[in-house]
């Protein structure tokens, strides 16, 4: 395993998150550091996958299947949310390796818009299961596009397929999820 320097923009967006449930962590660039104080490195080890209740997950770029999750936030634990895992990034908290946790850079699927979501004939059919989501190009998926998770707010897996592009434009890209494979 070979350490990774997240980027500024990255390990804000990681920080941030952090801060939610350990105010007390400083930033790394927040001169001068007081003793004993705690600093957010910004040094992380980058996973391609891992297990969760007996499941694998991957990133988008070393299998795309596997990265089809639906999550919650933080922020919303009530609502369901859908998108591919970006990266997988180990931190170690305190300069002790015995002590690390595994955050999720999730790049979530915009919900469909209004008028789009009253074409969704899935609705009328709840009991498949099934949602439209926008797609976009998680290759080039933008920074503040995505959503930082940890393992604990993975609801599953989500099989998908893409969704024909309507001839007279209605609907452009999307993706017909299942949320029947949760576990």
């Amino acid at each position: 395993m070979i350490p990774l320097y997240l980027s500024i923009d990255y390990y804000t967006k990681l920080y941030n998150h952090v801060q939610l449930q350990t105010p007390h962590l400083c930033h790394f660039k927040d001169f001068p550091h007081l003793d004993k104080t705690l600093v957010f490195s910004p040094w992380i080890i980058q996973q391609k996958s891992f297990v969760q209740n007996t499941h694998r997950f991957s990133t988008f770029f070393s299998y795309l299947e596997n990265s089809s999750i639906s999550f919650y936030t933080s922020s919303d634990s009530n609502k369901i949310y859908y998108g591919f895992i970006h990266s997988v990034w180990i931190h170690f908290s305190d300069n002790n390796l015995n002590s690390h946790y595994t955050f999720i850079l999730v790049s979530s699927h915009p919900n469909l818009s209004y008028s789009d979501e009253k074409q969704n004939l899935y609705k009328l059919l709840p009991g498949l299961q099934y949602s439209i989501v926008y797609t976009h190009n998680t290759k080039d998926a933008l920074v503040e596009n995505m959503v930082i998770i940890e393992l604990h707010q993975i609801v599953g897996h989500v099989a998908y397929y893409s969704y024909p592009v309507d001839v007279k434009g209605h609907l452009g890209q999307c993706l017909v999820s299942s949320e029947s494979l949760i576990y």
